[in-house]
């Protein structure tokens, strides 16, 4: 165990250094990591949105348009009733769809802020004698450790995931939890 939080501290000290050493690199650096996985769906969020927005408004033309000509008796009310029901529900996914759209865009909006908050906190733990629950808890989201190998001689490889920077899908923390982890 002793190890293990030494590599742990060794990597904690090796971050904190290369911050300190040229912060506005590291920081691109992290924030390029983290855009390879939002980039594409951040284009594609943006046309979706852009497309939604504009079928929104139609729909809301088309709304009027209808209850106009069943004011002016242009249709009849049953089929007023019918587009109208159809519009609504249209309109609603539209809404929904655009609502999950802009919390998409507003996660990718926060990567940027996580960086920094990372970064502040690492630069905290450059001199760290030991490391300690409090470095754990506030830069550490989970350690796992890869099973033994089958030829002994091998080592194991530790992969660190840290809080604010890494990607962590839900599914692979509990893949990885089965998998020893700390």
């Amino acid at each position: 165990m002793d190890e293990i939080e030494e590599i742990v501290l060794q990597d904690i000290k090796l971050k904190a250094k290369l911050v300190l050493e040229n912060e506005e690199q590291v920081r691109n650096d992290f924030l390029r990591k983290q855009e390879k996985d939002f980039n594409e769906q951040t284009k594609i969020d943006n046309m979706k949105l852009k497309s939604n927005s504009q079928r929104l408004d139609k729909i809301e033309k088309l709304i009027r348009s209808t209850y106009e000509d069943k004011v002016s008796n242009k249709i009849p009310e049953d089929i007023c009733i019918s587009l109208l029901n159809n519009y609504v529900k249209e309109k609603e996914q539209l809404q929904e769809e655009i609502s999950a759209i802009n919390n998409r865009l507003q996660e990718t909006k926060q990567k940027t802020k996580d960086v920094e908050e990372f970064i502040r906190r690492v630069k905290k733990y450059i001199q760290a004698p030991k490391l300690t629950r409090e470095m754990t808890m506030e830069l550490i989201e989970f350690v796992t450790i890869d099973k033994f190998p089958q030829d002994k001689t091998t080592p194991r490889t530790i992969h660190i995931y840290y809080k604010l920077i890494d990607n962590v899908k839900g599914d692979a923390f509990k893949l990885n939890k089965r998998n020893a982890c700390l």
